[in-house]
């Protein structure tokens, strides 16, 4: 693991990349790399399988709803939550070029109803191409060419919740929160990790501990690899989600003894001063 407290050269550059996401969605004019990919057909023409179901109303996500709406009343009967699962499964032939399945998967879970996106288990084609080599001892990282034009998370997942939208006809502009469940990427863990340390802090419960975007420690997490995908899905998608900005950050454990750490994205409109 990477010892960012070893390294003040390392926590310059992520808050430094941090400030320029926040710059970024902040901006007034559209992004620059605003993506192409907004639409559900995309999909499949990039060679993904789709499961879409009724997610399991468990327990997490329970405490999380009853957390940023203690009015609310979530039951197993009256809470619904979509659940959205893709697979880079299939070969298939884009722009004349054959393009090989990479098994990456996308895996989320959506209340448009309560403004929630739940990021559950994510592998993109990057991660799961680069591993098969180096599994295979196989020299070099994979190029551009080698991926399919579908493989970032931020627009997958903005597909599946523009999907879970229009199923339940909600504006997909009602994103108020992005929740990283159980996060296992470890630069990230080894950001967190440094920022308590930084703060002489513990994580605990909800509800956890907060960090407003425009402190060192919220640019840090999110210039982490799950930070980052959420600027860039409010960012590179504003024309359908509306100008929006990551206002703080929240860390949080689901349970005592879980050692697992959660990052739950709160999500502003921005007006442009």
């Amino acid at each position: 693991m990477m010892q960012l407290g070893c390294q003040d050269t390392v926590w310059a550059d992520t808050t430094r990349k941090g400030e320029s996401l926040v710059r970024m969605m902040r901006a007034n004019a559209l992004c620059e790399s605003e993506s192409a990919i907004s639409e559900l057909s995309e999909l499949e023409k990039w060679g993904y399988t789709s499961d879409e179901s009724h997610a399991e109303f468990v327990p997490f996500y329970r405490m999380v709803l009853e957390a940023l709406n203690p009015n609310g009343q979530f039951t197993d009967e009256d809470t619904v939550i979509r659940g959205r699962t893709n697979y880079h499964a299939k070969v298939v032939s884009v722009g004349g070029k054959e393009y090989q399945p990479s098994y990456a998967c996308f895996e989320q879970a959506f209340s448009p109803k309560e403004a929630v996106m739940f990021a559950l288990y994510n592998r993109s084609p990057f991660h799961m191409i680069q591993r098969v080599a180096h599994h295979n001892s196989i020299v070099g990282t994979p190029t551009h060419d080698d991926l399919p034009g579908l493989r970032h998370w931020s627009d997958v997942a903005f597909i599946q919740w523009l999907s879970c939208c229009r199923e339940e006809r909600i504006s997909p502009t009602n994103l108020k929160y992005v929740c990283r469940c159980s996060v296992e990427n470890l630069a990230t863990l080894d950001i967190i990790h440094e920022i308590l340390c930084r703060k002489n802090l513990d994580i605990t419960v909800w509800p956890g501990v907060s960090f407003d975007a425009n402190t060192e420690e919220g640019m840090a997490l999110l210039a982490s690899p799950n930070g980052s995908g959420v600027a860039y899905l409010l960012s590179q998608h504003r024309a359908e989600l509306g100008h929006k900005v990551v206002e703080r950050i929240t860390v949080f454990r689901e349970h005592e003894d879980v050692a697992s750490r959660n990052l739950l994205f709160h999500i502003v409109d921005y007006t442009p001063k």
